[in-house]
């Protein structure tokens, strides 16, 4: 029997008006998303664990705080071990969201899903599906199907990762920051907006390290659709190209160049905002102070071409401090 707490802080700015202009400050504000999961996990005899684990999650936006959420869940999981390379799971759970400004939106999740989980030689991958179930303070309850899906190759070098997903969400956390959709400003739901949305994601990245000895290549595509249970004028789908270059200066001093090109459309016929492509250039230094302690220097440039709107462009340059605990 063990005990393990994890604990994350993440911000990134999302915008306001995804359609209407460029990733301007007035445009834009931050979300930030902190989380703390105790987790106690014991060992039923060798071959069969039982955990436990509570999970609490604050979300503030800088000035919609009509969006504010806080949201707390227990799940219960039974893992058995069939094999040395390969163990099957059970998870159920419930999850209840509260927005601070109103209960209006406020909603319970309940959920319940198998996972398979097998690591080879060359290649790993695990597959979670399930089912989830809402039940709002006002409206009808919903269900989704949902799934996870995590494989990674490494091949002389070559290291290739693939994931797919489908869950349910809320206007409020999103996509919970993960910066593998997000660059700089980017849209993630209307921050106006209150409702649930169905989140299906897929993306496949490839890397390679040994282009010299302190250098990391790597290339990513994506694609995220936001499905909204109520407000469908706000469906939206994007697509992503990224292509980045890490260098190390040294033991402590990392640089990582990248690029990205983003593709939006808001799937809906009644959609009010307009399509969207943006550019994203940027440029990072990180500097490990410690084991814990990271700071990093950004410069970001991001030019944004919105259909009937014209293209406009925005530098942003930004320092940030990363603790990390665990």
């Amino acid at each position: 029997t063990y005990y393990h707490l994890t604990t994350e802080h993440s911000i990134r700015r999302v915008l306001r008006e995804p359609g209407a202009a460029a990733a301007l400050l007035e445009n834009s504000e931050e979300r930030q998303v902190s989380r703390v999961v105790p987790m106690l996990r014991g060992r039923i005899n060798h071959a069969n664990t039982i955990a436990v684990a509570y999970s609490f999650t604050d979300v503030r936006f800088e000035e919609t705080e009509v969006n504010d959420s806080k949201r707390d869940g227990v799940q219960l999981q039974y893992l058995r071990d069939v094999s040395p390379t390969l163990d099957v799971s059970v998870r159920v759970g419930r999850n209840n969201v509260d927005y601070t400004s109103s209960d209006d939106a406020d909603y319970d999740e309940t959920f319940i899903n198998v996972g398979l989980n097998v690591e080879q030689r060359f290649v790993a991958y695990a597959l979670r599906v399930g089912t989830a179930e809402i039940t709002p303070q006002v409206g009808e309850k919903e269900k989704s199907s949902t799934f996870d899906l995590r494989l990674t190759s490494d091949l002389a070098g070559n290291l290739f990762e693939v994931f797919g997903s489908r869950a349910i969400s809320d206007s409020s956390l999103g996509n919970g920051n993960d910066s593998f959709f997000i660059e700089g400003a980017s849209f993630d739901g209307g921050t106006g907006d209150r409702d649930q949305i169905v989140r299906t994601a897929a993306g496949l990245s490839w890397s390679y390290q040994y282009l010299c000895s302190r250098c990391a290549l790597v290339a990513s595509v994506g694609q995220e659709s936001s499905d909204y249970l109520t407000l469908s004028a706000n469906d939206s789908e994007q697509r992503f190209v990224d292509i980045s270059l890490g260098y190390q200066v040294n033991p402590r001093l990392d640089a990582l160049f990248s690029y990205r090109n983003v593709d939006t459309d808001f799937t809906d016929p009644a959609a009010l905002q307009a399509d969207a492509t943006n550019v994203v250039s940027r440029i990072e230094f990180a500097y490990q102070v410690n084991r814990i302690f990271e700071l990093s220097l950004q410069h970001e440039r991001d030019s944004r071409d919105t259909e009937g709107e014209g293209q406009a462009t925005v530098a942003t340059t930004g320092v940030s401090a990363t603790l990390r605990f665990e």
